[in-house]
């Protein structure tokens, strides 16, 4: 408690004071609590990037199967300009599905790795990262066989089927464009874009594959491992 003798007779030393009396109790807390409350921070972001993946996923599907009907439903066989502005539409959002889960995907990783590093060791009860990898090295060790281990692998890591969906629907649209019966000749110039549009496609679903086998995630860890080797600066609340 403050001795009220030695604040300023009009009242402004009132606000240094309670600063200072907030300073003490936030110091006064114990470090576990900062670093729960940091844990549940950092496991929303997570749980939020990967609902964020099957809505996206869900959207790209959607749009996909929409596009399709129109294209097989009409009465009247469309043109091939029809054709092209509806498959393209199609592959566009795909493109952007595919780059919105790269990005969360990157987020679900890093998050993994902070968690581990930052939080569970200092946490002896959190070890749910720290254990997950030497968990999926005991899955893959119970079977020699190197397809049951790949397929292990992949339903461990949700991001492989992520790009095993985009890849397909890719593909798939690209077939329509071939195989729906148009009322005039495609082009080569439209099946050049359309063909082009679909090989960036099926590369950002290989880049998601990637992640998915972990090569890109130990870039994560390395840069996270360079951060905690570093010591901390001043919070500037950025």
């Amino acid at each position: 408690m403050s001795d009220p003798r030695l604040q300023p007779s009009d009242g402004s030393g009132t606000a240094a004071v309670a600063a200072v009396d907030r300073d003490t109790a936030k110091h006064d807390r114990p470090r576990g609590e900062y670093l729960l409350a940091e844990f549940a921070f950092i496991t929303g972001g997570m749980r939020q990037d990967q609902r964020e993946r099957l809505a996206v996923l869900g959207f790209a599907l959607a749009a996909s199967s929409a596009v399709l009907g129109l294209l097989v439903r009409q009465t009247k066989p469309p043109s091939s300009a029809q054709g092209f502005i509806l498959i393209g539409i199609a592959l566009a959002i795909t493109l952007v599905a595919e780059l919105m889960t790269i990005r969360a995907t990157i987020g679900v990783a890093s998050g993994g790795h902070y968690l581990r590093l930052f939080i569970e060791s200092e946490i002896p009860e959190l070890r749910f990262q720290t254990r997950r990898p030497r968990f999926l090295a005991a899955l893959g060790a119970q079977t020699t066989k190197r397809l049951p281990r790949s397929l292990i692998r992949s339903s461990v890591h949700a991001a492989s089927a992520f790009a095993i969906a985009y890849g397909v629907l890719t593909v798939g649209l690209l077939i329509a464009w071939f195989s729906v019966d148009l009322s005039t000749a495609r082009g080569l110039w439209k099946t050049i874009l359309l063909v082009g549009g679909g090989c960036v496609n099926i590369g950002l679903a290989a880049q998601l594959w990637w992640w998915a086998a972990n090569s890109g995630a130990r870039y994560l860890k390395r840069a996270w491992e360079e951060v905690a080797e570093e010591p901390d600066g001043p919070h500037t609340g950025v």
